[in-house]
C-alpha cells in the first residue's frame, strides 16, 4: 500500500472519496489521475534512460533545486510581507517588488533598518523570515567560505611539498620531514627579468629554485642557475650582505626560508646544515677568487695600456 505507484493511485481516486464522505467539492484534484501516467514509465527504455540521467546528474539537480528554491522563499516571503503590512505601510510595502527589498535584507541577514514590519503579525512573520535567512543564507556562506580556506591551503601545500621533494638538497629527507619543511618555505613565482636579490642588501632569507633558471652576477662573468639549486645562504650563514644580484631569467618557481626558519632547520637536520655550509664556504670562496681575479685584471690593465703606448 505504501509503494510509490500505489500512492499515485490513491492520490487520483482521493478526491472522490473526499467528496463523498466530507461533501466537499474537490474535482479539480482530479487533475491528480494525470499522475497515473507515471506507472506507463517503466515500460518505456526512453523513460528508463532518463530516470537514469536524472540518477546520475542528481547532485547537479540537487544544487538547481536549492537556487530555486531560494528565489521561491524571496518572492513568497515578499508577497506575504505585502499582503501583511500594505494596509499599515502603503509607502514602503507599496507592491511586491518593493517587499522584496525588505526580503533580500533580511534573508541575508543584513537588515539596515530602513523597512520594517509594524504589525504584530508581521513582527512574527519578519522574526521567522530572520531565522530562515540564517539557515539558508548565512550558514551555507559561512560553510563555503572555510571550505574554500581549507581548499586553498590544501592545494598549497600540496603544490609546495610537490616542489620540497624536487629540491636535491631534501631529497635524501623522508617524507615526513618534508612535509614539516614545506609549511616552513614560501612559495613565489617569479617572472621573466625580475631581481630577486640585490648585492649589497641585509639577507633575511634563503632562496631555493623549484623551476626555471636565474641568473647570479658575480664579476668577472654572470653563471646560471637551474631548478634544484638554492642560493641566498652565504648572507644568512656568514651574518653578512648579500655578495652577488640574482636576477630571473625564465619564469620561476621559488620557495622562500626565513633565516629563523633555516636557523631552526639546521639545528633539526645535521645532515642538509653541512651540506650547505659546504657549499656555501666553496660559493664563498669561489666568488672570492673570481672578483680577487677580476680586480687584479682591471688592476693591470692600465699598465699594460701605458707599456703598449711607450712600446
Amino acid at each position: 500500500m505504501v509503494t510509490p505507484f500505489a500512492m499515485i493511485d490513491l492520490a487520483a481516486i482521493l478526491p472522490f472519496l473526499l467528496q463523498a464522505t466530507l461533501g466537499i467539492n474537490l474535482r479539480v484534484l482530479r487533475a491528480l489521475r494525470l499522475l497515473r501516467m507515471l506507472k506507463l514509465t517503466r515500460y518505456y527504455s526512453a523513460w528508463q534512460t532518463l530516470s537514469a540521467v536524472f540518477i546520475a546528474q542528481r547532485r547537479s539537480f540537487m544544487m538547481a533545486g536549492f537556487l530555486m528554491a531560494i528565489v521561491l522563499v524571496l518572492v513568497l516571503s515578499a508577497s506575504f510581507m505585502y499582503a501583511i503590512e500594505h494596509n499599515a505601510q502603503p509607502d514602503k510595502f507599496a507592491d511586491i517588488p518593493s517587499a522584496m527589498w525588505w526580503a533580500i535584507v533580511t534573508l541575508c541577514t543584513i537588515g539596515y533598518g530602513d523597512v520594517t514590519p509594524v504589525t504584530t503579525l508581521g513582527k512574527v512573520f519578519g522574526g521567522f523570515i530572520s531565522i530562515l535567512g540564517l539557515v539558508m543564507y548565512a550558514l551555507p556562506a559561512g560553510i563555503m567560505a572555510s571550505g574554500f580556506v581549507q581548499e586553498l591551503r590544501k592545494r598549497q601545500f600540496v603544490v609546495t611539498w610537490s616542489m620540497v621533494a624536487r629540491v636535491p638538497a631534501f631529497s635524501r629527507l623522508g617524507a615526513d620531514r618534508i612535509g614539516e619543511i614545506a609549511e616552513l618555505l614560501k612559495p613565489w613565482e617569479v617572472p621573466p627579468r625580475y631581481t630577486i636579490i640585490r648585492r649589497g642588501e641585509t639577507g633575511d632569507s634563503m632562496y631555493f629554485i623549484a623551476s626555471g633558471e636565474v641568473e647570479v652576477d658575480i664579476p668577472p662573468k654572470p653563471f646560471i642557475l637551474g631548478a634544484g639549486d638554492f642560493f641566498g645562504e652565504i648572507a644568512l650563514l656568514h651574518k653578512q650582505t648579500r655578495t652577488a644580484t640574482v636576477t630571473s631569467i625564465t619564469d620561476c618557481q621559488i620557495l622562500i626560508l626565513d633565516a629563523y626558519d633555516l636557523e631552526r632547520l639546521l639545528r633539526e637536520n645535521p645532515e642538509l646544515r653541512d651540506e650547505l655550509l659546504t657549499t656555501a664556504r666553496e660559493r664563498a670562496h669561489t666568488t672570492a677568487e673570481r672578483v680577487a681575479k677580476w680586480a687584479t685584471k682591471e688592476d693591470l690593465l692600465p699598465e699594460e695600456s701605458d707599456t703598449q703606448t711607450r712600446g
